[in-house]
This record gives structure tokens, sequence and C-alpha cells, in this order.
């Protein structure tokens, strides 16, 4: 949508409507609803899924809109390619639960399909949660966790921070790691890799001990550590 169209369904929206509490509230009667009722009517399309629409007839022109799209145009003149809502809930339409992007949404409550979890972006991998992010046709790991729900978490916040990002896998890495997530090979000392999890393991007396497995790198090395203070005080 142009922004010349855009003003001009603004300077409409802001002439014969109220913006209230998560609706657009019509100022005087017309177009066969009354003042103070508000606009809006449930739609369900195989493309564009359950949603709400608007007709507006602006100089005898029919415009249908998304409704969270005209709510987002009378708070921010403005539009993006998608307007949806933040909880998945399309009923709740406050402008604070509105969240534009100039890329696609996924659904955060409809499962990914073969799916172990029912949660998009995790699944079950050799008894731990996993989740995963796709952007720009590149898989990203964000790493395992000990429920799905942790890991559901992980994909959630990952993935809300790709709105409005348009650079490449590298730098977007680079913003993931400012966000807690770990993207290196390289693991603490006293620190193993064993399959999904992380071991700590120390030298004593020319002997190679076990401190124990555990679900990050971090607590495999504070063992490790704590293993070794042990040692030298014994």
């Amino acid at each position: 949508m142009t922004q010349d169209k855009v003003d001009f369904i603004y300077d409409y929206l802001h002439e014969n409507y109220e913006y209230r509490d998560g609706e657009l509230i019509k100022l005087k009667s017309g177009q066969g609803k009354k003042k103070g009722g508000s606009i809006g009517c449930f739609h369900h399309s195989h493309k564009h899924g359950p949603r709400f629409v608007v007709n507006l007839s602006i100089n005898k022109k029919l415009i249908v809109i998304d409704l969270r799209k005209a709510i987002f145009i009378y708070i921010n003149k403005s539009c993006p390619n998608y307007v949806t809502n933040i909880d998945g809930n399309i009923t709740n339409n406050r402008s604070e639960n509105l969240i534009g992007s100039n890329r696609p949404f996924c659904d955060p409550n409809k499962p990914q399909k073969n799916s172990s979890s029912n949660v998009r972006g995790v699944c079950l991998s050799r008894g731990k949660w996993v989740s995963n992010l796709c952007l720009n046709g590149s898989n990203i790991f964000l790493g395992h966790y000990p429920t799905k729900e942790k890991a559901g978490a992980a994909y959630q916040k990952a993935k809300e921070l790709t709105i409005n990002f348009n650079g490449d896998v590298k730098e977007f890495k680079k913003i993931l790691k400012e966000h807690g997530y770990g993207f290196t090979s390289k693991l603490p000392k006293g620190v193993e890799k064993n399959r999904l999890r992380f071991s700590a393991r120390y030298y004593h007396q020319g002997k190679r001990m076990y401190a124990g497995t555990y679900d990050a790198p971090e607590e495999a090395h504070a063992a490790y550590l704590k293993a070794k203070e042990e040692c030298k005080n014994s």
C-alpha cells in the first residue's frame, strides 16, 4: 500500500471514527451503521485465515481492509505489509497488542508439521527439546532446553527479533548473541559436549576424573571449577 493511500485512509478514519479499546467507533451514522457502533465483521478464508475485516466506502470507492491494519493506520499513520496480534488472539485488537512487519509472520499458536512438540519452532531430539528458527532460507539453531515451554519461549523471543530485520543470517546471529543466545563451538575449560548435554571432566594425580553431566556448558564449567578447588584443598 502506497503512503498516499495510507494518508487517504488515515484522514478518512480520523474524520469518521474514534479508536476506543481495540475498536473503531463511528462518530456519525451512515453506511448502514449507527453512531457509536463498532465496525468490522468476521471473515475466514484459506489464504488469510480467520480475521476481522472492514468495508470502507471512500469517495464511492469500496476499500476492504483488515481491521488490524485499519487500527494500525489510525494509530501510526503507516501500514506495513503484515499486521498481527502479539498474543495470537484475533479479537484483541488493542494498539499495544498489534505488531507490524514487512515480512510474513508465522502463527505462534499453529504447530509445525511433523513436530513432536505441537509448538512452532520446537522438536524433540534424543530426549531434549530443541529450538530452531528459519531466516532467509537458513536454519538457525537456538539451543536445547529441558522443557518444550522454555524451547518455545526461546523461539518466540528470537522470532520477535526478526520483525523489520532485513540483514543476513550472520548479522542476525550477532543480535541473538546480544540477547543471550550462544553461537560458538568453543567450550569453557573442563567441558565436553556429550550429545545434547555437557560433561565436566578434570585431571587429578594423573587420572582423568568425571564431575557430572549438565544441561548447559556454564553449569558443567562451574562443576569443573568446584571439583578442581576441592582437589586443591584436599
